[in-house]
């Protein structure tokens, strides 16, 4: 459930931020993977109508929708943002 409302927020709200915390890791390990097949899921199966790219922040703990655009020489982070 936590998982699904998790990859709903990612999706549906603009800069969203949400916070996983559990007793044990395993929990949040666990937690964390639902989450990411969900978004991962939603990526591939959409034809690109939810597609967020995650360029700047892309790790096993923590994603973020955005990319970079190069704007007069400087880098600038743009997109969803959640």
């Amino acid at each position: 459930m936590t998982a699904s409302i998790f990859d709903d927020f990612f999706n549906c709200f603009k800069n969203s931020i949400c916070l996983l915390t559990a007793f044990d890791s395993n929990y949040v390990e666990k937690t964390l993977d639902k989450i990411w097949n969900g978004i991962s899921f939603t990526d591939d199966n959409t034809d690109g109508g939810m597609l967020k790219l995650r360029q700047v922040i892309n790790t096993n703990t923590k994603k973020r929708s955005t990319h970079y655009k190069v704007v007069n020489g400087q880098k600038i982070e743009v997109g969803f943002g959640s």
